[in-house]
Formats: structure tokens, C-alpha cells, sequence
């Protein structure tokens, strides 16, 4: 088995998010459109200065959570960042991951990254690429090229 390494997922979790930040820009300008009916600069800054803000960082982490989850303990097991780099998320009998479970993992994402990101670093030095979140929730990553039970037409899309 081949485990996926530090700069494969760096990569996959940037696909990830510039996906996730696109959505989430347009879905806010629409947003704002629909409640205000015009996007003048005072609506943006009102946006910036209001605890509408902080709604919508909790709308935007929550529907990341939201994402993951759903699309990580799919048949897939894996985001769209995952699949172009064709690599899938399993636990330790390389079984899907449930959902809870992914989402327990994604929210300890915050504590690899709270500590100097060394959870993160982990990655490059553990004998199964785990960080911290990895490890905490019993996951890893492996090469899709090497597991035998994944659905071919993964490897057209990508």
C-alpha cells in the first residue's frame, strides 16, 4: 500500500478550497444581491464591519464540514482535490470512513494547524503520512493506483 504524501494532499486540500472559496464568494454576492438588490461598496464593507461576517464564516466552515463529510465517506471516499490527485481517505482496513467520523477529522484539521502546523508537517515524517487529525481520528490517505476496489470511471474524470 502507498500512502499519500505531504505535498499531494497540500495540493488536493488547495484544489479544495479555491473550489469551496469560489462557491462561496458567488453564493454570498448572491446573497447580498438578493437582500439588498444592488452590490455598491457600502454593502461589502457593512459585510466586513457586521457580525453578518461572522455568519457567514460560520455558514462557510460548516458547509466545508458539510462537503468533506458527505463526499469522503461517499463510495468515492474522496473530495474533488482527492480525486484529481487520485488518492481517497480509509481507515485502517482501508474500509470507508463514516461520516461523523470524517467530520471529527476535519475539525481537528483546526488543531494541526493551531499548533505551528506541525499536525500537518507529521505528514512528511511518519511511517503511514499521518498528521495529527490522521491520527486522532484512526484515517490515512492511500495512492488510488495501488487499491484494487476503486470504481474505474474516477480515473476519466481526472
Amino acid at each position: 500500500v502507498k500512502h499519500t504524501g505531504f505535498w499531494i494532499r497540500a495540493l488536493a486540500s488547495t484544489v479544495d478550497l479555491i473550489i469551496f472559496t469560489i462557491l462561496g464568494f458567488i453564493t454570498m454576492v448572491t446573497f447580498l444581491f438578493a437582500t439588498s438588490g444592488n452590490l455598491n461598496t457600502e454593502i461589502f464593507e457593512s459585510y466586513q464591519e457586521g457580525s453578518f461576517g461572522v455568519y457567514a464564516e460560520i455558514l462557510y466552515t460548516a458547509s466545508y464540514l458539510l462537503y468533506a463529510g458527505i463526499m469522503q465517506s461517499s463510495k468515492l471516499q474522496a473530495t474533488f482535490g482527492m480525486m484529481l490527485f487520485r488518492f481517497k481517505l480509509c481507515d485502517h482496513e482501508f474500509k470507508k470512513v463514516g461520516f461523523f467520523r470524517v467530520v471529527l477529522r476535519e475539525l481537528t484539521t483546526y488543531l494541526s494547524a493551531i499548533l505551528l502546523c506541525i499536525g500537518f508537517l507529521m505528514i512528511a515524517f511518519t511511517k503511514r503520512k499521518q498528521g495529527l487529525h490522521d491520527k486522532i481520528s484512526k484515517t490515512f490517505c492511500v495512492v488510488l493506483q495501488i487499491y484494487q476496489g476503486y470504481p474505474k470511471k474516477l480515473y476519466a474524470m481526472s
